[in-house]
């Protein structure tokens, strides 16, 4: 909020600027990263401090991101516990080396 003075009077008028945008996007790329690691509406409205009816918004207006989003977060948790094939192969990789050089 700015306050421009006029013919004396002070008169306080909601001009958004730059930092407002800035601090709007930095939410809503907050609100992206905690909704695809599976947070409630209720536990990122608290964080943000946005209501639930902003963050419902968001959710509709950033669809895809929120399901990229997920879907790296899915692929790096398969990745960590080894699900994806490539990570099994490393494991086992792994494994047989630490064998053989024991036999050796």
């Amino acid at each position: 909020m700015q306050t421009a003075t006029m013919n004396d009077v002070n008169v306080q008028m909601d001009i958004p600027n730059e930092t407002d945008d800035l601090g709007k996007e930095e939410q809503k790329s907050r609100f992206i990263h905690l909704r695809a690691k599976g947070n409630s509406f209720a536990k990122i409205a608290k964080e943000l401090k946005v209501s639930k009816s902003t963050l419902s918004n968001w959710s509709q207006e950033l669809e895809e991101q929120i399901a990229q989003a997920k879907a790296l977060e899915l692929e790096a948790l398969q990745e960590e516990y080894y699900l994806l094939k490539e990570g099994r192969i490393r494991l086992l990789g792994d494994q047989i080396k630490a064998i053989q050089e024991e036999l050796s």
